[in-house]
């Protein structure tokens, strides 16, 4: 009953911001105000995208990607060939969908619904408290504000093979950073 006592006071606070708030969004339409405002977890973690390209499939038969995903990266030319997707591609791909400001809102965001999914196969999670170890190895191009885009890291092309930071194979090199890396 005291939790519930509480969270009724906490939902008739006008400091806070609570469900009913955001129930007058939803009857205005107002799915950008949603979007923007509307988070059930802060997350403590951030995510490293490595731009490497992925076989579509994997153990001979197995997809990593599916029909829908396929089709969707076909037409936005991020096949190599019919056998591997380009990390790269799919980067641009995201920085282009973001920055687009003649899309409209839905259509941007079904775009980015199905990229993310995409992205999942390219990306790794990371304490926050930990992500100034791998600065050095972050790309910082003209699209990032403090090696950041979007909330998404991207680990520089040039830290990628044997023997450097991130190995296709064997993943993060966690021995070569300076301090102990704890990963998700």
């Amino acid at each position: 009953e005291k939790v519930f006592e509480k969270i009724e006071k906490d939902n008739l606070s006008v400091y806070r911001t609570n469900f009913n708030d955001y129930l007058q969004y939803f009857k205005r339409f107002d799915f950008e105000k949603i979007d923007d405002e509307f988070r059930l977890i802060d997350s403590q973690t951030s995510m490293i995208f490595v731009p490497i390209d992925v076989e579509v499939y994997c153990y001979g038969s197995e997809k990593n990607f599916s029909e829908p995903e396929l089709v969707f990266l076909s037409n936005n030319n991020c096949l190599v060939d019919s056998n591997e997707v380009s990390g790269k591609a799919i980067w641009n791909l995201f920085v282009s969908i973001v920055t687009n400001k003649e899309k409209r809102f839905f259509e941007k965001k079904t775009d980015l619904m199905i990229l993310n999914g995409i992205m999942s196969k390219f990306m790794f999670s990371v304490f926050n408290k930990k992500i100034e170890s791998l600065m050095p190895y972050l790309d910082n191009g003209e699209e990032f504000e403090n090696y950041v885009f979007n909330g998404i890291y991207k680990l520089d092309e040039n830290e990628i093979g044997i023997g450097k930071k991130y190995d296709i194979e064997k993943g993060l090199d966690e021995k070569s950073l300076n301090d102990s890396y704890e990963f998700f």
